[in-house]
């Protein structure tokens, strides 16, 4: 089974797209701590994961969140990879 649940801030402005049948998309990065340690510099080590979010829940995204809102996200994981020439 593959399910995964974040807790982090927005870390971008969200980006919205609708397909041509006419469904909303959502797009937005989240950073996530890997760890309450700072690091040399003084900041907190962080993941930035790519969400993407449907339908009735994109339109409640986009009404409710902005850059530097905390948020929680459950769903599924999938990894894309990319060849370089």
């Amino acid at each position: 089974m593959n399910s995964i649940i974040l807790s982090g801030r927005v870390a971008a402005k969200l980006r919205e797209n609708e397909t041509q049948s006419g469904n909303q998309v959502i797009h937005f990065p989240i950073a996530v701590r890997k760890s309450f340690k700072k690091d040399e510099k003084g900041n907190y080590p962080v993941n930035y994961f790519q969400i993407e979010v449907w339908g009735a829940l994109a339109k409640t995204c986009k009404e409710h969140l902005s850059k530097g809102q905390r948020v929680s996200v459950s769903g599924r994981l999938d990894a894309k990879s990319y060849d370089d020439k």
